[in-house]
């Protein structure tokens, strides 16, 4: 059985997942048709895909290491990014799981 932290951040995992689907949708829409916005739209897929993969195994080590760093990652560039409301809530639900993976970190390597 897993612990509460593990359950809540591979639930964050998936929400994150299904934000992004959300948002990669929107940035199509807006698009005019150039290779850019389908190249943006397609790291945004890619990373719905990470977020699923690394909910999905948190538990064992490389996936928590990588984990760890896709949010920082995630974060980082966020901040460097036009800060805006939307950004504020991003950053606010990478560091959710973010901290709770560093903090419970050997309930999600007890395995």
């Amino acid at each position: 059985m897993n612990s509460r932290a593990v359950q809540v951040t591979r639930i964050f995992f998936y929400i994150l997942a299904a934000l992004w689907l959300a948002v990669s949708i929107g940035y199509i829409g807006q698009s005019d048709g150039r290779v850019f916005f389908y190249a943006i739209a397609a790291l945004m897929f890619l990373s719905i895909f990470v977020f699923i993969l690394l909910g999905m195994n948190i538990t064992k080590k490389p996936a928590y290491w990588i984990g760890v760093a896709f949010l920082g990652l995630c974060i980082i560039l966020t901040i460097f990014d036009q800060f805006g409301l939307a950004d504020l809530i991003a950053i606010i639900l990478f560091a959710i799981p973010l901290v709770i993976m560093l903090t419970k970190r050997k309930e999600f390597l007890a395995a």
